[in-house]
């Protein structure tokens, strides 16, 4: 058996059980399942992205016989077939029809959206997926599909021994009693059977009914959700009824007592051999009262796990719950459950403006309180009369913004200021291909250019084919001096020679120009050799 990291097998299928293989151009699904995934993790609720199993298909050079091993990702869970799930049957068909049912409506909608690869891939993948309960497992309140995306050969239906055969350890199974005394009766089993390792649903606890006098307060230990490792027992407890005394209400002609006519098919529902039990209707709502599900559920009864629905989702974010807890309510009228609206996160927000040295506003942004500012969110620095102002009062980057903020851009040296005995400054132009000055700066007597002095290059194309000449952030300032706009230069020879892109800079490009000097020098030696008259 192949070893997958993170996954754990199920169970494995002979390929020549199965048939039909489902699949898109000359690849069966199988083998697209990276692709389903994809599909899977986009469009699916999270709770049952893991349905389809993942597979592995291997040939087996002993029997000579190619075979599909099913995996799901590793946990602690006990998975066991669905047709092997004793009293936790019901829970988790309920589950798998709502996750079909889920599945199938993703793949309408992904239909009507007009993507119709996605929605083929997903539908082929569904096909015969939880057609046969030998082929579903369950565990921790989910369904696993294995065999999907294709079919049970004929003759091979009886029994699923002959399909696939498991590679997980067989399931210890405990009795789980639920002790009712001499003072309550109730409908439903009070034993059932449980996988070890599985816990205790709702649905599972019966419902107690206390005899006259009594009230049922509920068990000696919250039996729902309990990891059931051995056998376990629950015992009922109750209290005795406070007794009231209501006074009959006389009839009087003041004072008439209402009674609706009774039919006689509600006489023959609640009187006669069949008494049919009242279901009442159960609605699930959206913030907005959209209808996201309905069901009708017996009178007395609690609704199953697997019937109630997805919280819906307000823009991109889900809905926290409903206003009441459909799990633990005894429905005995009709009941509307309705989603509670998400609380959008209030992120306060601070204004911070970047002003021209007389106070002008040059750009302004809205920043979350706490946030550091980031090189892309601050402007370049102003140019002025043709003069590049020299820096920001203080420096913005990285800077932690608690409240409203501004910062002031610095005015540009005069060309005539600061050129004493301490401080010279020196002239640097910006020439482009056209021969005008794009930008003019000031940088003080020894220093180089900052990033933000240099104006950006022109970009065609997706790419610079420009450059500066010299280049401005490697060269020291001791003049006046004039840095013109160049097209940088194709060709082989350039980008070796030159100062073209594409051949590195530095010592690769240096050990290229010293080979094809030797180079040269052979050549030249050669050609000396075969002119020489000796050499003959």
């Amino acid at each position: 058996m192949p070893a997958v990291k993170g996954y754990m097998p199920l169970c494995v299928t002979p390929r020549s059980k199965v048939c039909d293989e489902q699949g898109v151009g000359q690849w069966p699904m199988w083998k697209r399942f990276e692709s389903v995934k994809g599909i899977v993790d986009q469009y699916i609720d999270k709770p049952y992205r893991s349905f389809l199993a993942m597979p592995y298909h291997e040939i087996d050079k002993m029997k000579a016989e190619e075979l599909f091993y099913w995996y799901t990702p590793r946990c602690d869970t006990a998975y066991v077939r669905l047709s092997q799930a004793g009293d936790d049957h019901d829970f988790y068909k309920g589950i798998l029809a709502d996750t079909l049912k889920h599945y199938r409506s993703v793949v309408a909608k992904l239909q009507s959206e007009g993507k119709a690869e996605d929605a083929n891939f997903l539908s082929l993948s569904l096909k015969y997926a939880g057609d046969s309960e030998d082929n579903i497992y369950c565990g921790d309140d989910h369904v696993v599909a294995t065999v999907w995306g294709m079919r049970q050969r004929p003759g091979h239906e009886m029994g699923a021994s002959m399909l696939s055969v498991e590679l997980i350890p067989e399931v210890e199974y405990h009795t789980v009693r639920f002790e009712l005394g001499d003072l309550g009766t109730a409908s439903e089993s009070v034993s059932l059977k449980k996988g070890h390792g599985s816990k205790i649903h709702q649905s599972q606890v019966p419902l107690v009914k206390a005899k006259n006098g009594y009230v049922f307060t509920g068990w000696d230990r919250n039996p729902i959700g309990v990891e059931v490792k051995g056998d376990l027992l629950f015992k009922a407890e109750y209290k005795e009824q406070a007794k009231q005394e209501v006074p009959p209400v006389p009839e009087s002609p003041n004072n008439p007592v209402d009674e609706k006519p009774i039919t006689r098919n509600q006489v023959e529902e609640e009187h006669g051999d069949n008494p049919k039990p009242k279901k009442h209707h159960v609605r699930f709502l959206s913030p907005e009262n959209l209808i996201v599900k309905e069901l009708d559920v017996e009178h007395g009864k609690r609704i199953l796990p697997g019937l109630v629905p997805q919280l819906p989702s307000v823009g991109k974010m889900v809905c926290p719950a409903w206003n009441g807890n459909p799990l633990n309510d005894v429905i005995v009228a009709d009941h509307d459950y309705k989603a509670l609206k998400p609380k959008m996160p209030e992120k306060p927000q601070h204004t911070v403006r970047f002003l021209l040295p007389d106070g002008q506003v040059c750009s302004q942004l809205k920043v979350e309180h706490g946030s550091r500012l980031s090189a892309a969110q601050v402007p370049p620095l102003p140019v002025l009369n043709g003069v590049l102002s020299p820096a920001w009062d203080v420096n913005p980057v990285g800077e932690l913004i608690n409240a409203d903020r501004d910062f002031m851009a610095k005015p540009p040296q005069q060309e005539d200021a600061g050129k004493d005995e301490d401080q010279v400054w020196h002239r640097v132009r910006f020439i482009g291909l056209d021969g005008k000055e794009v930008m003019r700066t000031q940088v003080l007597h020894g220093n180089c250019l900052k990033s933000e002095q240099v104006p950006p290059l022109p970009v065609a194309n997706g790419k610079q084919s420009h450059f500066w000449v010299p280049n401005p952030l490697k060269l020291i300032i001791n003049k006046d001096t004039d840095i013109k706009l160049q097209s940088r230069r194709h060709g082989i020879m350039p980008k070796i020679f030159g100062g073209g892109s594409g051949m590195g800079n530095g010592f690769w490009r240096w050990m290229l120009r010293i080979a094809l000097f030797i180079l040269f020098v052979f050549v030249v030696l050669y050609i000396i050799y075969l002119c020489n008259p000796c050499s003959k």
